[in-house]
């Protein structure tokens, strides 16, 4: 689903870190723009955690898809010769900003000011990646297309969790986790896999997103972290709940 293990089109994503007031701050701007930009978070799996969201609206994934369906070139292939991967400037548009602020939302980290944004594009027929994990801490894809149930959808072999691409979706998920001995380490259970591409169905387009976590947070003894609000309640009920105790 993405560039392939090791592989990012990204320079390096490494939130800065604050604390203190500055943090909190930080982290209520977030909350204001998540109840802007997604809808409902839903635990898909808890081993390895995966989430969903909607974060595009059908306007938006038109607007995306029609950019990458226009690209004359792009900017070559990823270790996983299936599928091509590009570069879209984020100068400009609107809606990349609203994926990189519902990503930042979703994981309380600061990835708006990225320069570009990955896509990848699976055509029709296209043989799928190789099993893999990823070795930023976590990753999201936001789908641009629905495809076939039976083409190119994103399957995790340890919870058996295959998923279908859907418009304006992101998933997310957790690539290490904190060892006993506190170092950092990949979670195998994250190992993943986009399936073969139908030859009568369309072109699978995707927005690729890779981050490290913060220190604190990739530290934590636990090694659960989640998304910031990945919650029952939904991201709409916690944002707002921030937004009341910060004003008390």
């Amino acid at each position: 689903c993405l560039l392939g293990a090791g592989a990012s089109a990204f320079s390096t994503w490494h939130p800065q870190e604050r604390a203190g007031r500055d943090h909190q701050q930080i982290m209520l701007l977030l909350a204001h723009a998540a109840l802007a930009v997604l809808g409902p978070v839903q635990q898909l799996s808890s081993s390895p955690g995966i989430w969903e969201a909607t974060v595009l609206n059908s306007t938006d994934v038109a607007l995306l898809s029609a950019l990458l369906s226009n690209r004359k070139e792009w900017d070559g292939k990823p270790p996983n010769a299936a599928s091509t991967a590009c570069k879209l400037p984020v100068a400009g548009n609107a809606v990349l900003k609203k994926v990189l602020d519902a990503f930042s939302s979703m994981w309380g980290v600061d990835v708006t000011e990225e320069k570009v944004v990955p896509a990848v594009a699976y055509a029709p027929g296209a043989v799928g990646s190789g099993t893999h994990v990823d070795l930023f801490d976590v990753t999201g894809i936001v789908y641009l297309s629905d495809v076939r149930p039976d083409s190119g959808a994103l399957h995790f072999p340890s919870p058996n969790l295959t998923l279908t691409p859907t418009a304006g979706q992101l998933i997310t998920w957790r690539n290490r986790l904190a060892g006993d001995d506190g170092e950092w380490v990949q979670d195998d259970r994250a190992q993943h896999v986009v399936e073969p591409m139908s030859k009568d169905g369309g072109p699978r387009y995707t927005l690729q997103l890779q981050t490290d976590l913060p220190r604190e947070q990739r530290q934590h003894p636990s090694g659960a972290r989640k998304p910031l609000f990945a919650t029952d309640l939904g991201v709409h009920q916690v944002a707002f709940r921030q937004l009341q105790e910060a004003d008390t």
